[in-house]
């Protein structure tokens, strides 16, 4: 067999060889292709002929799966369904990038797979109730990948044993004469194996350490949440406090605690200004419920916040307004805490403050309770 070089020497022609790529793929032939890690070779996982072909190639035992690659985040809340709102926050966290997540399916998630699959690509694909699955950092591998029309399984493009290949070069000496296609783009920009973790039941291991250590997993998996209003001296203070006690009921642990199971609640205001202590009448309608917001300092709502964060949830159609206009792309984690949303109590008697200490209180109960903590 006779394997075409592809060389990418700019961005021109990055489109150019994903059309070759792409069109062999659907022909059920093998291609190599760069990630920012290593080479890779791929085939169509639905098509015999690209199926037969990269097991010859790589020489695979049955019992070691091929990893599906896939060209963007939907695509594997299609092959994973049902994810929990954290687990699907930590992929769009972590991914496009170095990582390979191993997903162990339960009950659910298989039937809902199964009922949607055939057999065969279902036993390709899935195994031992898991599926490995990698999302490159790489713009040229997920043009390839999401322009396959069918799903794509790959592996390193070195064989067992042998070093990964990081050059066009080194995938060539492994492949050539062996495959279709090699699509060359230079040496490999990270040059080091991906990061593998497992996701099953909400629980997250790293199986594998690679650029992506354990610390940049922790903080993906953190939960972060921010109260807004316009001072950040009453409505937003009490959410922030209610949000803490919420928490550390479900969690069962203490509010000093509730950071370190992974969640952080916080909240500003969209005309605050730094340094103020909640409100006299805030903290009294607070402190009947059990909760102290005593120490409290208001803060000025900044992009750098609303970036941060995975749930906000402003007080009024107005400060979603406010939040939305600083970071429009925000739209999808802005929320009211409550549909009909919370009035100003400020220069209200306390018998206000309290009531509205109680709505508040409802809307946050019933936003933690969708968290899906156990």
């Amino acid at each position: 067999m006779e394997t075409r070089i592809v060389k990418i020497e700019n961005e021109s022609d990055i489109e150019p060889a994903v059309k070759t790529g792409t069109g062999l793929l659907s022909q059920g032939e093998v291609v190599a292709f760069p990630t920012e890690t290593v080479y890779g070779v791929a085939a169509r996982a639905d098509l015999d002929g690209g199926w037969d072909e990269l097991t010859r190639v790589k020489q695979r035992p049955l019992d070691k799966p091929f990893t599906s690659h896939v060209g963007s985040v939907e695509e594997i809340f299609e092959l994973v369904p049902l994810l929990s709102d954290r687990e699907r926050r930590l992929i769009s966290k972590i991914l496009p990038g170095p990582v390979t997540i191993v997903f162990e399916l339960n009950k659910s998630q298989l039937e809902a797979v199964k009922g949607s699959m055939e057999a065969k690509l279902f036993s390709r694909l899935y195994f031992n109730n898991s599926i490995g699955i990698r999302l490159p950092d790489d713009v040229l591998a997920r043009e390839l990948l999401s322009g396959a029309n069918g799903p794509v399984v790959a592996s390193s493009a070195n064989p067992a044993g042998e070093p990964a290949a990081y050059t066009g070069e080194q995938a060539m000496s492994y492949l050539s004469g062996e495959i279709s296609l090699i699509i060359d783009s230079g040496p490999t920009r990270i040059q080091k194996p991906s990061t593998v973790m497992k996701i099953s039941d909400g629980k997250v291991e790293i199986l594998r350490e690679g650029i992506v250590d354990k610390g940049m997993i922790d903080k993906a998996l953190r939960t972060k949440v921010l109260f807004v209003c316009t001072g950040n001296t009453c409505r937003s203070p009490m959410a922030e406090g209610f949000g803490k006690s919420s928490l550390a009921k479900k969690l069962d642990c203490s509010i000093d605690q509730v950071e370190k199971k992974g969640y952080d609640i916080a909240s500003a205001g969209v005309m605050a200004l730094d340094g103020y202590p909640a409100s006299q009448e805030a903290v009294e309608a607070c402190k009947s419920f059990g909760v102290d917001i005593q120490e409290h300092r208001s803060r000025l709502l900044t992009e750098d916040m609303i970036m941060d964060a995975d749930y906000i949830l402003a007080m009024s159609p107005s400060h979603l307004s406010s939040i939305l206009s600083q970071v429009p792309s925000a739209a999808d984690k802005i929320h009211l805490l409550a549909p009909e949303g919370v009035s100003d109590p400020y220069g209200m008697p306390q018998p206000t403050y309290d009531r509205c200490a109680q709505q508040i209180r409802d809307a946050v109960e019933k936003f933690v309770s969708k968290l899906g903590i156990n």
